[in-house]
């Protein structure tokens, strides 16, 4: 994989979720309806990785449903009562 791959799967990520804030999905939801890829598609260790880059900075976070990792925008914590 090349950085220009995965700066394309990130930009396509953070695109979506800026006009769709609330969107969620899987690793394979995310590469397979989120990303508008030219052939050769690339595999989807590509996303898997760009979601990583993008929980690294705080943007997307994981959460459970089921047996199901979904990936969404992060949701600030609420602030601790005072």
């Amino acid at each position: 994989m090349n950085n220009q791959t995965l700066n394309f799967a990130l930009r396509a990520i953070q695109s979506r979720l800026t006009q769709s804030p609330n969107s969620a999905d899987t690793v394979q939801g995310i590469h397979n309806y989120w990303i508008d890829w030219s052939e050769p598609v690339p595999p989807v260790l590509v996303t898997q990785q760009a979601l990583e880059v993008l929980e690294k900075n705080a943007l997307v976070e994981q959460i459970l449903a089921g047996e199901r990792v979904i990936w969404r925008k992060s949701h600030p914590e609420s602030p601790e009562p005072t």
